[in-house]
Order: structure tokens, then sequence, then C-alpha cells
């Protein structure tokens, strides 16, 4: 296996993977599975974990329209305001919400 089928691969992986997530039933067996490739590429000199993170960061972008730390500001917002019970958060219209 080349570095440039691996990286695709890798790539296929994180996107299956983010789309399980959006639909609020993470494959955690597709998880584990990835947590090995990325591994076994790091052992074999194929990528390394900067990379990995960029290749993951990509695919969570192509799935969600935004990056790891954007939605879970967005997560963490949305926590925040049911703890304090915050309602003006929920006045806001979703579609705006999702902007935030």
């Amino acid at each position: 296996m080349n570095e440039h089928t691996y990286i695709n691969k890798l790539s296929a992986l994180f996107t299956q993977y983010f789309e399980s997530v959006s639909t609020r039933v993470p494959d955690r067996e597709l998880k584990n599975r990835i947590q090995g490739y990325i591994h076994a590429g790091e052992v074999l000199s194929i990528i390394n974990r900067e990379h990995s993170t960029q290749i993951m960061e990509e695919a969570h972008f192509q799935v969600f329209g935004e990056n790891i730390n954007e939605r879970k500001n967005k997560k963490v917002a949305f926590k925040e305001a049911l703890k304090t019970r915050d309602d003006s958060y929920f006045d806001i219209p979703a579609y705006e919400r999702q902007k935030i």
C-alpha cells in the first residue's frame, strides 16, 4: 500500500465514522478500527499524528460543515443553556443558532 492509498482510505474511514456520529449512533467499532489504522500508519512511517489530525479535521468539516472546535463550542453553549435554564438561547431560531 502506498501513502496516497493509505491517506484516501483513512479519509474514507473518518468520513464514514462522522456520518455515523451525525445520525447519533456513533460506530464504536469503526472508531477503534480508525485508531488501529492510524497506529499502523505511524509504525510504518506512512503518516504522523499531525497529518492524521488534519485528515480528521477535513473529514469532520466535510460531514458537519464546521471544524471540530466550532462544533464542540456549540455543544458546550447548548448544555450550559440547558443547565442554567437560559431560555434566551432557545429564543434564537434554530437556523440562526446553527451559525453561532
